[in-house]
């Protein structure tokens, strides 16, 4: 007698605390990704400034080399950069970069170090397959790549039109830094010839082909 009762409370007590438990955690989230992204954005100006010599307000190639190596520490090649330019360089005046358009090319080149790093799967597969070491694959060797990788026979036809479709810098072979795009559209091609109820490909074989450098 005299004390509280448990019914005073509410039966909807337990539910409502929960509930802004839930809701709170959300705000949470996002307002750690909001902080996050103007951390990301902040970051991304500070790079374009400094790469930025004549002030324009776009970035000319040697330029986009100066910016990807103050965020990464190696300077692309002349290759690498002329596929960075291309995949990223999609407003105009052609052959400059915007802030948009180096926040691609950096998350591009993001995911061809990561993808190609020392030692890993692509690097080695790459590297075997590289037989001549030109540092490119011929249409001989990507056949027999994809073969490889597809754990099937890839056929002449389909492996130049993998060639055809990915051989952005247009010198009739897939430099290492192509190699992705390659991938990609071999799986598309894969997917679209397998049955509706057919399973598209094992999780493995798609975890490279979707770190496009696009």
């Amino acid at each position: 007698k005299g004390g509280f009762s448990a019914r005073g409370l509410g039966a909807g007590a337990p539910a409502d605390m929960a509930i802004g438990a839930v809701r709170g955690a959300r705000k949470a989230r996002e307002r750690a990704r909001q902080r996050e992204a103007a951390e990301e954005r902040q970051k991304l100006e500070a790079i374009f400034k400094k790469a930025d010599k004549d002030g324009t307000g776009l970035l000319e190639r040697k330029e986009v080399a100066s910016a990807i190596n103050s965020e990464f520490g190696r300077t692309p090649n002349e290759k690498e950069l002329d596929f960075i330019m291309k995949v990223s360089d999609t407003r105009p005046p052609e052959g400059h970069l915007g802030m948009a358009e180096l926040a691609a090319a950096i998350n591009a080149w993001r995911c061809y170090e990561e993808e190609f790093s020392e030692g890993s799967d692509l690097a080695m597969l790459f590297d075997e397959f590289d037989v001549d070491k030109s540092g490119a694959l011929n249409q001989e060797e990507l056949r027999r790549l994809l073969s490889r990788y597809s754990g099937s026979e890839v056929g002449v036809e389909e492996a130049a039109g993998v060639l055809k479709q990915a051989d952005m810098l247009g010198d009739g072979q897939i430099d290492k830094i192509e190699l992705n795009l390659a991938l990609a559209h071999w799986f598309q091609g894969y997917v679209q010839g397998l049955p509706e109820e057919e399973d598209p490909a094992p999780e493995e074989r798609t975890t490279s082909a979707a770190c496009l450098v696009l």
